[in-house]
């Protein structure tokens, strides 16, 4: 066990009482706000006037709270993925008549160490609760509004049982009102000033671990008391936009805290970029499990998982259940967690050459290379791809080259890692980025990936690579070019081997060139399926193709794209419907195909 103490320091000085030394060192012990950083505090001036501002203020409490000086200021609470007011934050501000606003670092402290904070505390519980009867009365919408209560509270036996009698009385609906204490607060009490937590929740009120993060026990209380809301920290939510190791924390307390069916609020979210950063945490598809629904009719099972489709313009979650149900999550009323985004795989096609040195007959190596293509290379797969492994550095085991990322973004979020393969298709040879993903990409992150991987296949890991020669038989070099100047272009599969996939139908038929047979042609596969439906006559077969493939809403101009694409490819120019246009115009239409 560890012990640590404070050590306030007055330096002696003649002429000055002894009793005035004790209390100067008083005063610096006192000033000191934490042992782990510093547990000493040499007195100086400006702790007497402190000293004295305090005293002052303290002599005109009763009549302030009397005067109604203390004013309560609501700090909206925004759900993220909505930008809509789902709860408030009661705050009070002291209104001096001489003074004017005096900051509540000023007046809190003396109120806390001068016995009278619970009185302050409950001036504001009261007023909350008499705001909310109002709208009540007028039919107003009422938001939920935490009350921060300090830890004296829980010593002040006549606040407590009022609170808990506010509570539990019909002024108020449950929920209305919410108690937060602080880490530091909840960590100085005993053991047996925790029972009063739980009564507080059974009266109806969620209660709020506010500032979490800021001490050194933050996850040990999560296993003390069941928590309904978290509060992160506003050091760590001034963060996001410049560390990214801030990021991660955050993201792994959220993933953390909803598996507990907690939810978290993070103070500080004021900038645009830090709210932007919290939305993204909960797109469309995200996949959710339900905890409990207050939904008093027909709810969903607990452990019942779904899909988030949207959030709407009430800020609710519109989900669709993997039980064919569709009924909407409320957040504030309903409980679940966000559960781990199922991975997939990504591949992102890029042309490989290369150059091949064969050594002459005394064994030397000539100066001029002979250069491959991608169908030239596909002997060479395995070759390649032993030294596409072997050239991983330890770094890269995990992530790949996502290692070397290092951007706080939602790319660095979404995309778990990249690495270099080879992959033959349509008798070449192609390099590829495999990219195990999270969810699915946006259009900006995946032109934010593709550049990332391109600049490492030209300027970074491909670099070092292509340097590094594959030996093969007889003496032979091989070098690979994961880049190159001239014709180079990193795509998605169906970009690089089905660019025309969105414009052409599912299948179609046609006529077999040559003999009028009526064929079935299905788009991305070669070849064709002949017809039952085929008979000898190739006008008919003509017709009912045209009759067919009205049905299936398939153009002329679709239907030869189709049969081109299933004859020469499907990355070909001719399997553009667009390309088509002109050959059906000139062919007069396709009667006889």
């Amino acid at each position: 066990m560890k012990l640590y103490g404070y050590c306030g320091i007055y330096y002696v000085e003649e002429g000055v009482s002894v009793t005035s030394m004790i209390d100067r060192a008083k005063l610096a012990e006192e000033s000191i706000l934490s042992d782990h950083v510093q547990p000493f505090a040499v007195f100086d001036d400006s702790m007497r006037r402190l000293y004295v501002d305090q005293m002052e203020l303290m002599s005109e409490y009763e009549t302030a709270i009397a005067n109604e000086e203390f004013k309560v200021y609501y700090q909206p609470v925004v759900e993220a993925t909505s930008g809509n007011l789902i709860s408030a934050e009661a705050l009070v501000r002291w209104v001096h008549p001489q003074r004017g606003l005096v900051s509540p670092a000023a007046f809190i402290p003396a109120l806390e160490n001068g016995g009278h904070i619970s009185k302050l505390d409950w001036f504001i519980a009261d007023r909350v609760a008499k705001v909310d009867q109002r709208c009540y009365a007028e039919g107003i919408p009422v938001v939920p509004v935490s009350v921060n209560l300090s830890w004296m509270d829980f010593y002040d036996e006549e606040m407590l049982q009022r609170l808990v009698e506010l509570l539990k009385s019909n002024a108020i609906k449950k929920g209305d009102i919410r108690l937060e204490i602080t880490e530091t607060s909840y960590a100085a009490l005993e053991s047996d000033r925790e029972k009063i937590l739980e009564e507080f929740h059974l009266s109806g009120a969620k209660i709020l671990l506010d500032d979490f993060g800021s001490g050194f026990s933050s996850f040990g209380m999560l296993k003390r008391y069941n928590f309904d809301i978290l509060k992160l920290d506003m050091t760590f939510t001034r963060q996001i936009e410049t560390s990214p190791k801030v990021c991660t924390i955050i993201i792994g307390i959220i993933q953390m805290v909803h598996h507990l069916g907690i939810k978290v609020i993070a103070e500080g979210a004021e900038t645009e970029a830090q709210v932007k950063f919290l939305r993204e945490k909960y797109p469309p598809g995200t996949r959710i499990r339900l905890v409990s629904m207050e939904d008093p009719y027909a709810p969903v099972a607990p452990g019942t998982e779904g899909t988030l489709v949207c959030v709407d313009d009430a800020g609710q979650f519109q989900m669709k259940w993997d039980n064919g149900r569709a009924l909407a999550l409320i957040p504030g009323e309903d409980s679940f967690t966000v559960l781990p985004p199922e991975r997939s795989m990504l591949k992102l096609y890029m042309p490989l050459t290369a150059e091949l040195y064969e050594p002459d007959e005394w064994g030397d190596m000539p100066e001029e290379a002979e250069r491959l293509t991608g169908g030239e290379l596909a002997s060479y797969e395995d070759k390649i791809r032993s030294a596409l492994f072997k050239n991983r550095m330890q770094e890269e085991q995990v992530r790949g080259i996502m290692y070397w990322y290092r951007k706080p973004d939602s790319v660095n979020d979404k995309v778990h890692s990249v690495v270099f393969d080879v992959e033959q298709r349509h008798g070449r040879l192609w390099g590829v980025a495999e990219c195990q993903i999270s969810g699915e990409l946006s259009a900006e992150e995946l032109a934010a990936l593709k550049k990332y991987i391109s600049g490492q296949a030209s300027d970074g890991w491909g670099e070092g690579f292509e340097q590094r020669e594959i030996e093969l038989d007889g003496g032979r070099e091989l070098y690979i070019h994961l880049w190159q100047d001239e014709d180079w272009s990193i795509r998605t599969e169906q970009e690089r081997f089905e660019p025309y996939r969105d414009k052409l139908p599912q299948l179609c038929f046609t006529l077999l060139p040559g003999t009028g047979q009526l064929i079935c042609v299905k788009r991305g596969e070669s070849g064709y399926y002949p017809s039952d439906w085929s008979t000898p006559d190739a006008q008919e077969n003509r017709r009912i193709a045209d009759e067919q493939n009205r049905k299936l809403g398939v153009t002329p101009a679709q239907e030869e794209a189709m049969k081109i694409g299933s004859m020469c490819g499907w990355d070909v120019p001719g399997a553009d419907p667009d390309h088509c246009m002109d050959i059906v115009e000139q062919s007069g239409g396709m009667e006889l195909g």
